[in-house]
């Protein structure tokens, strides 16, 4: 119960959140003490003193979750789900798979495990015929057993690109400073 403001005036024109000092008889320890209206008003209808208050609101707060791991939540229930279809930095598709410890698998190597029944090994590569890692049709995909054949593989291209450039089918533009087809000339129509 608040007996009495300190400066004299009537506590009852304090705004709730004010800093005068007011005479307080604590209704939880019952001892008379000094604090400020704020506190002693602070926790429902009842009047506290200062240390009353600090211990009766330090077990009302939320135990701080610092530190208590969360669990993950993946798959359709995460807020950021748009159907488990996703592009990777390096421009491949990656699939949701639940099975996954990473949660995700990458499309054209899921295609070519259907093919074959079995999992990639770790020595073996899936490569793009074409180039496009979006093309995951099995027609544009074959698995090589080492690092070495594909890298042959595309060194087989590049050998093939610069036997058209030295046959003319192929053109190096020096304005846009790029490789292009040589365009045959057509009659216009």
């Amino acid at each position: 119960m608040i007996i009495k403001a300190l400066d004299g005036k009537d506590f009852k024109t304090f705004a709730p959140n004010s800093s005068k000092k007011v005479l307080v008889r604590c209704d939880r320890c019952k001892k008379q003490r000094e604090t400020t209206f704020q506190t002693a008003t602070m926790i429902g209808t009842k009047t506290h003193c200062r240390s009353c208050a600090r211990t009766l609101s330090s077990h009302k707060r939320p135990q701080s979750t610092k530190g208590v791991s969360k669990p993950n939540i993946l798959g359709s229930k995460h807020y950021r789900w748009k159907g488990g279809r996703s592009v990777t930095k390096d421009g491949y598709i990656k699939l949701y798979n639940k099975s996954d410890p990473k949660g995700y698998s990458l499309e054209h190597v899921v295609v070519i495990e259907q093919t074959l029944g079995r999992k990639v090994q770790a020595d073996e590569l899936v490569h793009h015929i074409d180039g496009d890692k979006k093309n995951n049709d099995i027609n544009n995909l074959v698995l090589l057993t080492s690092h070495t054949q594909h890298k042959n593989a595309h060194n087989s291209l590049q050998k093939i690109g610069y036997d058209l450039v030295r046959q003319g089918i192929i053109v190096f533009d020096r304005i846009k400073n790029e490789y292009i087809l040589k365009c045959s000339s057509r009659p216009a129509n």
